[in-house]
Protein backbone atom coordinates (compact mmCIF):
# COMPACT_ATOMS: atom_id res chain seq x y z
CA UNK A 1 0.00 0.00 0.00
CA UNK A 2 3.09 2.27 0.04
CA UNK A 3 4.07 4.44 -2.91
CA UNK A 4 7.58 4.22 -4.37
CA UNK A 5 9.72 7.11 -3.17
CA UNK A 6 10.42 9.76 -5.77
CA UNK A 7 13.95 9.95 -7.15
CA UNK A 8 14.57 13.23 -5.29
CA UNK A 9 13.26 11.86 -1.95
CA UNK A 10 15.43 12.72 1.06
CA UNK A 11 14.89 10.59 4.17
CA UNK A 12 14.09 12.44 7.40
CA UNK A 13 16.89 13.70 9.57
CA UNK A 14 17.92 10.84 11.91
CA UNK A 15 17.97 13.35 14.75
CA UNK A 16 14.21 13.81 14.31
CA UNK A 17 12.36 12.97 17.51
CA UNK A 18 10.65 9.55 17.25
CA UNK A 19 9.64 9.19 20.89
CA UNK A 20 6.08 7.97 21.13
CA UNK A 21 5.79 6.94 17.47
CA UNK A 22 6.27 3.25 18.29
CA UNK A 23 3.97 1.64 20.78
CA UNK A 24 4.45 -2.05 21.57
CA UNK A 25 1.60 -4.48 20.99
CA UNK A 26 -0.18 -5.35 24.22
CA UNK A 27 -0.07 -9.05 25.13
CA UNK A 28 -3.38 -10.85 24.72
CA UNK A 29 -5.17 -12.00 27.87
CA UNK A 30 -3.27 -14.84 29.54
CA UNK A 31 0.11 -13.99 27.95
CA UNK A 32 3.09 -11.81 28.81
CA UNK A 33 4.57 -11.72 25.28
CA UNK A 34 3.29 -10.59 21.89
CA UNK A 35 5.06 -12.03 18.81
CA UNK A 36 4.75 -8.77 16.84
CA UNK A 37 7.00 -6.98 19.36
CA UNK A 38 10.59 -7.55 18.15
CA UNK A 39 12.00 -8.31 21.61
CA UNK A 40 9.18 -10.78 22.36
CA UNK A 41 9.54 -12.38 18.90
CA UNK A 42 13.25 -12.90 19.59
CA UNK A 43 12.47 -14.62 22.90
CA UNK A 44 9.88 -16.90 21.28
CA UNK A 45 12.17 -17.68 18.33
CA UNK A 46 15.04 -18.46 20.73
CA UNK A 47 12.89 -20.99 22.60
CA UNK A 48 11.64 -22.54 19.33
CA UNK A 49 15.28 -22.70 18.15
CA UNK A 50 16.31 -24.42 21.39
CA UNK A 51 13.60 -27.04 20.77
CA UNK A 52 14.56 -27.44 17.09
CA UNK A 53 11.42 -26.01 15.44
CA UNK A 54 12.87 -22.68 14.32
CA UNK A 55 15.99 -23.42 12.28
CA UNK A 56 17.38 -19.89 11.99
CA UNK A 57 19.01 -17.31 14.23
CA UNK A 58 16.35 -15.37 16.19
CA UNK A 59 16.02 -11.95 14.54
CA UNK A 60 12.85 -10.55 16.12
CA UNK A 61 10.74 -10.50 12.95
CA UNK A 62 7.59 -12.59 13.29
CA UNK A 63 6.91 -13.85 9.78
CA UNK A 64 5.81 -16.95 7.92
CA UNK A 65 8.77 -19.09 9.04
CA UNK A 66 8.18 -18.20 12.70
CA UNK A 67 4.46 -18.92 12.36
CA UNK A 68 5.16 -22.30 10.72
CA UNK A 69 7.63 -23.19 13.49
CA UNK A 70 5.01 -22.30 16.11
CA UNK A 71 2.39 -24.37 14.27
CA UNK A 72 4.71 -27.41 14.20
CA UNK A 73 5.49 -26.93 17.90
CA UNK A 74 1.80 -26.75 18.79
CA UNK A 75 0.94 -29.84 16.73
CA UNK A 76 3.75 -31.81 18.37
CA UNK A 77 2.70 -30.78 21.87
CA UNK A 78 -1.02 -31.53 21.72
CA UNK A 79 -2.21 -27.98 21.13
CA UNK A 80 -4.43 -26.86 18.25
CA UNK A 81 -2.18 -27.00 15.15
CA UNK A 82 -2.47 -23.35 14.16
CA UNK A 83 -0.22 -20.31 14.49
CA UNK A 84 -2.30 -18.47 17.11
CA UNK A 85 -0.33 -17.11 20.07
CA UNK A 86 -2.26 -17.57 23.33
CA UNK A 87 -1.80 -18.35 27.01
CA UNK A 88 -1.75 -22.13 26.48
CA UNK A 89 1.11 -22.04 23.98
CA UNK A 90 3.09 -19.52 26.06
CA UNK A 91 2.70 -21.72 29.16
CA UNK A 92 3.65 -24.80 27.13
CA UNK A 93 6.84 -23.14 25.83
CA UNK A 94 7.81 -22.30 29.41
CA UNK A 95 7.67 -25.99 30.43
CA UNK A 96 10.97 -27.68 31.12
CA UNK A 97 10.23 -30.67 28.88
CA UNK A 98 8.00 -29.96 25.89
CA UNK A 99 8.32 -32.32 22.92
CA UNK A 100 11.41 -31.32 20.91
CA UNK A 101 11.40 -31.35 17.10
CA UNK A 102 13.89 -34.25 17.18
CA UNK A 103 11.08 -36.50 18.47
CA UNK A 104 8.75 -35.51 15.61
CA UNK A 105 8.65 -35.95 11.84
CA UNK A 106 8.66 -32.16 11.37
CA UNK A 107 11.59 -30.92 9.31
CA UNK A 108 13.53 -31.97 6.22
CA UNK A 109 14.49 -35.56 5.38
CA UNK A 110 16.34 -37.26 2.54
CA UNK A 111 16.23 -40.89 1.41
CA UNK A 112 19.06 -42.79 3.09
CA UNK A 113 22.21 -42.42 1.02
CA UNK A 114 21.16 -39.21 -0.79
CA UNK A 115 22.47 -35.78 0.25
CA UNK A 116 20.02 -33.22 1.59
CA UNK A 117 21.78 -30.37 -0.17
CA UNK A 118 21.16 -31.50 -3.76
CA UNK A 119 19.17 -28.93 -5.73
CA UNK A 120 15.57 -30.02 -6.38
CA UNK A 121 16.26 -33.35 -4.65
CA UNK A 122 13.35 -35.63 -5.69
CA UNK A 123 14.20 -37.86 -2.75
CA UNK A 124 13.76 -35.12 -0.18
CA UNK A 125 10.72 -35.00 2.13
CA UNK A 126 9.60 -31.89 4.00
CA UNK A 127 7.11 -32.47 6.81
CA UNK A 128 5.18 -29.74 8.65
CA UNK A 129 1.93 -29.50 10.55
CA UNK A 130 0.37 -28.20 7.31
CA UNK A 131 1.51 -30.98 5.02
CA UNK A 132 4.12 -33.19 3.42
CA UNK A 133 6.07 -32.49 0.23
CA UNK A 134 8.07 -35.20 -1.55
CA UNK A 135 9.50 -34.32 -4.95
CA UNK A 136 6.54 -33.13 -7.07
CA UNK A 137 3.89 -34.52 -4.70
CA UNK A 138 2.26 -32.04 -2.30
CA UNK A 139 0.06 -33.40 0.47
CA UNK A 140 -2.10 -30.96 2.45
CA UNK A 141 -3.13 -32.27 5.85
CA UNK A 142 -6.90 -32.60 6.21
CA UNK A 143 -6.52 -33.44 9.89
CA UNK A 144 -3.48 -32.93 12.13
CA UNK A 145 -0.79 -35.56 12.43
CA UNK A 146 -1.50 -37.49 15.62
CA UNK A 147 1.22 -39.17 17.64
CA UNK A 148 1.05 -42.69 18.99
CA UNK A 149 4.45 -43.51 20.54
CA UNK A 150 6.94 -43.21 17.62
CA UNK A 151 4.20 -43.23 14.93
CA UNK A 152 2.56 -40.12 13.47
CA UNK A 153 -0.49 -40.41 11.23
CA UNK A 154 -3.23 -38.31 9.68
CA UNK A 155 -5.41 -37.83 6.60
CA UNK A 156 -4.21 -35.70 3.70
CA UNK A 157 -5.15 -34.71 0.18
CA UNK A 158 -2.14 -35.31 -2.06
CA UNK A 159 -1.71 -33.61 -5.42
CA UNK A 160 0.47 -35.28 -8.07
CA UNK A 161 0.32 -35.46 -11.86
CA UNK A 162 -2.73 -33.14 -11.90
CA UNK A 163 -4.68 -35.55 -9.68
CA UNK A 164 -5.91 -35.15 -6.10
CA UNK A 165 -5.73 -38.34 -4.06
CA UNK A 166 -7.20 -38.92 -0.60
CA UNK A 167 -4.27 -40.30 1.38
CA UNK A 168 -3.26 -41.64 4.76
CA UNK A 169 0.07 -40.28 5.99
CA UNK A 170 1.91 -42.72 8.26
CA UNK A 171 5.38 -41.81 9.54
CA UNK A 172 7.56 -43.50 12.16
CA UNK A 173 10.38 -41.59 13.84
CA UNK A 174 13.35 -43.53 15.22
CA UNK A 175 16.09 -41.12 16.28
CA UNK A 176 17.49 -39.43 13.16
CA UNK A 177 15.60 -41.80 10.86
CA UNK A 178 12.04 -41.62 9.54
CA UNK A 179 10.13 -44.48 7.91
CA UNK A 180 7.34 -43.51 5.53
CA UNK A 181 4.50 -46.07 5.33
CA UNK A 182 1.88 -43.79 3.83
CA UNK A 183 -0.97 -44.80 1.52
CA UNK A 184 -1.42 -42.34 -1.37
CA UNK A 185 -4.77 -42.90 -3.05
CA UNK A 186 -5.04 -46.69 -3.24
CA UNK A 187 -1.29 -47.26 -3.63
CA UNK A 188 0.60 -48.41 -0.59
CA UNK A 189 4.04 -46.85 -0.66
CA UNK A 190 6.87 -49.32 -0.09
CA UNK A 191 8.23 -48.33 3.32
CA UNK A 192 11.04 -45.88 2.67
CA UNK A 193 13.72 -44.79 5.15
CA UNK A 194 14.83 -41.16 5.36
CA UNK A 195 17.63 -39.49 7.32
CA UNK A 196 17.00 -36.15 9.01
CA UNK A 197 18.70 -33.22 7.30
CA UNK A 198 20.68 -31.10 9.75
Amino acid sequence: MSATAAQWYVPPDPATETEGLYRPFAPVVGTTLHPLNPSDASLIQARLTELGYYRYQPEGIWGLISRSALQDYKAANGLSPDDVWDGRVEASLRQTRPTPASDTPFGEWSVVGFPCSAEMNPRKMVVSAKGVVVGLMICNMQEPLVRSNADWSGRALCHIDERDLASRISLRVAGQRLIDRSIVGTAIIVPTSFDRCS
